[in-house]
């Protein structure tokens, strides 16, 4: 009997005696479900602790750094729980990021190391596409100094009555020479100009320029955006503004202008002789290129929030790799002795990751670009690894990438709507309608038409929430930056999302696939096709935009507001709701209708300058760099 019991005891503690007995598990080492989700939250609070006051001195930084990896280590060893240690670790790494992103260490031959405020001469090449500015609006001045005569709009009284309308560019130079008293001398970093050309130049063109190098402008008012944190995101710490197109030599290529660049061109090309609206967004949506979308374009666009359209965002590319998705799968299905072999669903979703490259790359590869093609990748490699539940990792992975390659990327506008509005989707999945069964079978027509019915009705009730969710998620950033909210965006976007992403997007992306293929005909009936629901939705934005009260202006909410509405938010849709969540909510809602209260009895907030707002202007005119980046002072350009 005590040989039974001691066996018996045994097969409690190893059931299987083939298996190794596994060691016991230390109170507190449980690994987390999601280990990507808080590193990458406590690397953003590291990233943004300096923008609030955090400023911590590099040796402060080493010192902690190095102390915490000799903790985290003798807690390994020890085999003790670290807690939260490692988040902390993330938290100064993200300290050191952005002020190492804001001031790096610059080389010697620099161009924040050349004389400042001087007339330069500077050689490089372009190596970023260009963007237009559109209709640029120079605002009448005071006779400016004589040091000030190189600056493209000078800053001082505003006359409405003087305007002048022309055209002009944003190019990307990389500094490679300049010219010194002693000769020409190597130089290093990139370099904004603005210019009074009428169209920019294709991406390797060399140039040489003459003018003041100048740090970005910036604004003193409070709340005010913060431009040249935005420009140093993309490596820019330098502007020159031309104000004469002398000033300005573009020298002849000896070789061919790169593959890209060709095909933008034939694609500009194929777009002329269309309506101005349907041009000007396919411009945009195709190839990055705003410059042609008017200041009517944009205001009927942000009376209806519609404006991230224009933007090629996570959504533009989703909807490409969705459309590649399906049509993949669809002719996988048509061999079945194939699917015998291969696993069409992977297929399908690798073959899809091609062409969202491709547009990426021919689209000009913007911040805002790189940052969705990021997002879609990791998505389509979680379906892949068959995670597809885990796409709170893929969200978290993709900040983390962008975050590492560009910490100031967080402060980006367009990167706070993205990730907002794809975090409320994927928390308020569970109210998303449930997927209709799919079915191959039908008796007889009505019972497919019946089908047909459900089906589309489906549809609907999902673009609607989606809407709903990306439009509340959104609303206190777009309040926030704007100072504008849409009450028919909900309605709006329903229309236009499905014809402008989900019609006329892909068939402009399978037109310009044509055109890289020398497809040249096909490409142009694709377009012509493609113009039609492009048309459509638009024509669906300006009748929203006329409707009177379609959008209201609000005063700019504090970041108390904020936090309280995603207090909210987040607690009203808790997925398991009790007394405390309800508590929570009451609570959050309490401190926003305060807080919107203290607002209103204070009277209206501190009021823009007048050259302060010459400034945003300028900054409208220069097409804000990022799509949907705000005027600096809190203008807003085109919103009434």
């Amino acid at each position: 009997m005590a040989f039974y019991a001691s066996a018996a005891s045994q097969e409690k503690v190893n059931p299987d005696p083939r298996e190794p007995q596994r060691s016991e598990v230390i109170p507190g080492m449980r690994p987390l479900a999601r280990p990507l989700v808080p590193v990458t939250l406590a690397l953003m609070a590291g990233i943004a602790a300096p923008a609030w006051g955090l400023r911590l001195p590099e040796s402060w930084l080493l010192a902690a750094a190095i102390a915490l990896w000799a903790t985290l280590a003798l807690l390994w060893w020890r085999r003790r729980p670290a807690r939260f240690l490692p988040l902390i670790l993330f938290g100064l790494l993200g300290v050191a990021f952005y002020q190492q992103a804001g001031q790096p260490d610059f080389p010697p031959a620099h161009l924040t190391k050349l004389p400042q405020n001087q007339s330069l001469t500077l050689f490089g090449h372009l190596n970023r596409p260009g963007k237009l500015a559109g209709e640029r609006v120079q605002l009448g001045m005071e006779e400016p100094k004589e040091e000030d005569k190189d600056d493209w709009v000078q800053f001082g009284k505003l006359d409405a009555e003087k305007k002048y309308k022309g055209g002009g560019v944003q190019l990307f130079m990389a500094a490679e020479a300049w010219r010194s008293p002693w000769g020409w001398r190597p130089a290093t970093g990139n370099l904004l100009v603005l210019a009074p050309v009428p169209e920019p130049p294709t991406v390797g063109t060399g140039l040489v320029i003459r003018g003041r190098l100048r740090r970005p402008a910036t604004v003193q008012d409070p709340g005010t955006f913060n431009r040249p944190r935005y420009l140093a995101a993309d490596g820019l710490f330098r502007e020159v503004r031309l104000s004469d197109s002398h000033r300005l030599i573009f020298l002849a290529e000896t070789q061919d202008y790169p593959w890209a660049e060709r095909l933008r061109g034939g694609i500009r090309e194929l777009l002329k002789g269309m309506d101005p609206a349907v041009r000007a967004i396919y411009l945009a949506m195709l190839l990055g290129d705003q410059g042609e979308v008017s200041p009517s374009m944009r205001q009927n666009l942000a009376r209806t929030g519609t404006s991230h359209l224009l933007a090629i965002n996570g959504l533009h590319l989703g909807m490409v790799a969705l459309a590649t998705y399906l049509l993949s799968f669809w002719l996988l299905t048509r061999f079945p002795r194939l699917l015998l072999r291969v696993n069409a669903l992977k297929i399908a979703t690798l073959l899809a990751a091609i062409p969202v490259v491709f547009y990426a790359h021919v689209a000009g590869g913007s911040p805002s670009t790189q940052r969705a093609e990021v997002m879609v990748l990791a998505c389509l490699l979680l379906f892949v690894l068959e995670r597809d539940n885990e796409v709170w990792s893929a969200l978290a992975l993709a900040a983390l990438i962008i975050l590492s390659l560009s910490p100031l990327r967080l402060f980006s506008i367009s990167f706070q709507l993205s990730f907002a509005a794809v975090a409320a989707l994927i928390y308020l999945a569970s109210f998303m309608p449930k997927r209709l069964k799919e079915k191959d079978y039908f008796d007889n027509l009505l019972e497919r038409l019946f089908y047909l019915k459900e089906r589309v009705t489906y549809w609907i009730k999902e673009w609607f929430i989606v809407s709903v969710v990306a439009t509340l998620a959104t609303a206190p950033l777009v309040a926030l930056y704007f100072q504008v909210v849409s009450i028919l965006g909900i309605l709006v976007n329903l229309v236009a999302i499905p014809l402008v992403l989900l019609l006329a997007l892909p068939v402009g992306e399978a037109a310009v696939i044509s055109q890289a293929l020398s497809m040249t005909p096909v490409a142009q009936a694709l377009l012509f096709v493609g113009k039609i629901p492009l048309w459509m939705g638009y024509q669906a934005v300006q009748w929203g935009a006329k409707i009177s009260g379609s959008a209201i202006t609000m005063p700019t909410p504090t970041w108390l507001m904020i936090a309280a509405y995603y207090g909210v938010l987040i607690l009203v849709f808790y997925p398991r709701r009790s007394y405390l969540t309800w508590a929570g909510a009451g609570l959050a809602g309490l401190v926003l209708v305060v807080a919107i209260a203290v607002v209103l009895a204070s009277g209206p907030g501190p009021q823009v300058l007048g050259n302060d707002l010459s400034r945003g202007l300028q900054w409208a005119g220069e097409g804000g760099g990022d799509p949907g980046e705000p005027a600096p002072g809190g203008f807003r350009s085109g919103i009434p």
